[in-house]
């Protein structure tokens, strides 16, 4: 498959026109069309710019291909992801705030960090309105 025809999935699957993918990347709607229909491709700059905006790896955009890993920082020995690590992070940079608080609070307890758990649920009792106690739910 062709860049061109993967721009044109995504737009798609995102459900807007030419005309706005372009107006979202800073190109004009022509240049869209142009990519789509495979007779020229994008620039640098807006290659970057589809891969922001759609949330995929430029190496995705040109070949079909995801990269292997991803170098988060420079160190000495750096500091890779693979390729599962990068569509978890990709999935997760889709949730709501409270979506990722969630995920946030489940990872915390899955490592056993209770204290984390704890922040996300209010006190396992409480009084309620005739002054007895009542089992609290979880904010979870």
């Amino acid at each position: 498959m062709s860049i061109g025809l993967r721009i044109k999935e995504l737009r798609k699957a995102e459900g807007i026109s030419q005309a706005k993918l372009a107006e979202f990347i800073g190109v004009s709607a022509g240049n869209v069309g142009e990519w789509e229909l495979g007779r020229s491709k994008p620039g640098a700059d807006a290659l970057v710019s589809l891969s922001k905006y759609f949330n995929v790896s430029t190496d995705w955009l040109l070949s079909g291909e995801a990269a292997n890993t991803l170098i988060l920082e420079r160190t000495s020995g750096g500091m890779e992801l693979s390729s599962e690590e990068m569509e978890l992070i990709t999935k997760f940079r889709k949730l709501n705030e409270r979506q990722k608080g969630k995920i946030e609070g489940h990872i915390e307890a899955l490592l056993g960090d209770t204290s984390a758990v704890n922040r996300n649920k209010t006190s396992s009792y409480s009084k309620n309105g005739n002054g007895e106690e009542a089992a609290a739910k979880e904010v979870v």
